[in-house]
């Protein structure tokens, strides 16, 4: 297969492929491996390579999956056994995963090839993906722009014909971002829609699944993944595969349109164009969409992101301290390492040009240092309001749209993360608008391509959310406006 045919596949097409026996998995995986050895210097997406794994386990057999043989590259941040894992960061250079997360066995049991790793920001906390690890990721329609975050690799990978589809992890738009960064559809599912580790999140903030060039393909890979959700969040098995769901029409639905950032600001041009087309496209399709302000507390919902974000940081940093205590390091070292004002101070001291965890990740940590148990239950009780809030709005609504991003991706380096925190929470959210409100709230939520700005010629997008459990209707919705809308790809990274 030339490099060309494969590009212009999508896994599901790819897969028929397979299955027919016109090409093999193998022939599949040396075509993705040119791939990236022709383009990932110009875009930085893929970070770790399994060249040889993926060599021995697609020549012992792939599992008779939906997508078997199809390449695929993992996110920086899914545990899979034996392989280095780095979340982004330098304080976790040369460790390996010790274990496989349910989501890595599930997509391997769908019959994909993991080539290897994609790059993201560090921990996942920044919209654009800038680690001071890997580099930056850059987008493949315009070099000089972010190609988003934290999942900027994945979509990256994507977008330049590295993969036909990638896994991605959405903490707070870090799936929908990068997808509308690079003009793909990018899925979060409900929280409890896919099976989650013993060790995630308690709250359910993150969801994994992919991002792709079509919408049968997330679909797809959604019906490999889905079922079994931990404990309080799960839910309830579909009632029809998503595949089938996302092939048919919509019945005529009630969608509310709110065309501004998530303090009411008003969008940049592109931005505004691209959610407004939508609208009168919804409408043209026989939708009846209707402006609306949508029900969501911005200050509360920002102030008890702010605290839980900053959880996600203390964390991070207390298990990082744990692993070093057990490492092999001369026990002085670690008897200095156990005391806190220490750690911080090695963990800020330039190593090999920079220190081995990133400023903004270190600020976080610091508010998490101030918080209170009190603070974490307020949090959790005011994301708990919105959930109930927007819970009550469906029940008039259909679909919320609204805009991805407040405007286009970013130039690369141009993110501002200095100032009060209050400031630079304000400056985050003003950029990524609602996305983090799906996190919240639980509720699934998905990005789809609409339309290009004309100046910097990066993608723009448009952003449904859906009441918890209707993976069911964003796909449908999704489906509609892609044979309606065809999006077009770009293979070839853009001068800068």
């Amino acid at each position: 297969m030339d490099h060309e045919e494969y590009r212009e596949l999508d896994a599901v097409a790819l897969a028929a492929l397979v299955r027919a026996r016109h090409v093999t998995a193998e022939e599949l995986s040396r075509a993705a491996q040119s791939a990236i050895d022709a383009q990932n210097d110009a875009v930085n997406a893929v970070v770790h390579r399994f060249d040889e794994r993926a060599a021995a386990q697609v020549a012992a057999g792939l599992p008779d999956g939906p997508l078997r043989g199809v390449p695929f590259l993992i996110k920086d941040q899914l545990e899979l056994a034996g392989t280095p894992i780095n979340y982004g960061s330098k304080l976790l250079d040369g460790y390996k995963s010790a274990s496989t997360h349910p989501i890595a066995s599930r997509l391997q049991a769908a019959g994909l090839a993991f080539l290897g790793r994609t790059n993201m920001s560090e921990m996942g906390f920044s919209p654009t993906t800038e680690p001071t690890r890997f580099g930056a990721t850059r987008n493949p329609w315009n070099l000089a722009r972010s190609a988003g975050g934290s999942s900027g690799g994945a979509a990256a990978a994507v977008a330049a014909g590295l993969v036909p589809v990638a896994h991605a992890v959405d903490g707070g738009g870090s799936i929908r971002i990068p997808a509308a960064a690079c003009g793909l559809v990018g899925l979060k599912p409900s929280r409890g829609r896919n099976p989650a580790a013993a060790d995630d999140d308690p709250d359910g903030f993150v969801a994994h699944h992919c991002v792709s060039h079509t919408v049968r393909d997330s679909a797809v890979l959604l019906d490999a993944l889905h079922g079994g959700g931990a404990g309080r969040w799960s839910l309830p098995t579909p009632a029809q595969s998503y595949a089938e769901v996302a092939q048919r029409d919509p019945r005529r639905l009630r969608v509310g349109f709110a065309p501004v950032g998530l303090f009411g600001e008003p969008l940049h041009p592109a931005a505004l164009a691209a959610v407004t087309g939508t609208a009168r496209l919804l409408e043209e399709l026989g939708h009846d969409v209707e402006e609306v302000k949508a029900p969501v507390d911005s200050e509360q919902l920002v102030d008890a992101m702010r605290v839980l974000w900053s959880a996600g940081a203390g964390v991070f940093l207390r298990l990082a301290r744990r692993g070093l205590a057990e490492a092999d390091l001369p026990r002085w070292v670690k008897a200095l390492l156990r005391r806190p004002a220490l750690f911080r101070l090695a963990i800020a001291l330039p190593l090999g040009g920079a220190p081995p965890v990133e400023p903004f990740t270190r600020r976080l940590s610091r508010i998490d240092d101030r918080s209170t148990a009190s603070d974490l239950w307020l949090a959790g009780v005011a994301l708990q309001e919105a959930a109930h809030a927007l819970d009550q709005w469906f029940g008039t609504y259909d679909l919320l749209l609204t805009t991805v991003l407040t405007r286009p991706p970013n130039p690369l380096g141009a993110l501002d993360l200095t100032g009060t925190n209050e400031a630079i929470t304000r400056r985050l959210f003003e950029y990524v608008a609602f996305t983090p409100v799906a996190n919240a709230t639980g509720l699934p939520a998905l990005s789809v391509p609409a339309g290009r700005d004309a100046e910097s010629g990066v993608p723009m997008a448009a952003h449904f959310m859906a009441p918890l459990g209707r993976e069911d209707r964003l796909l449908a919705i999704a489906g509609q406006l892609e044979r309606a809308r065809p999006w077009g790809r770009v293979w070839h990274p853009v001068a800068a």
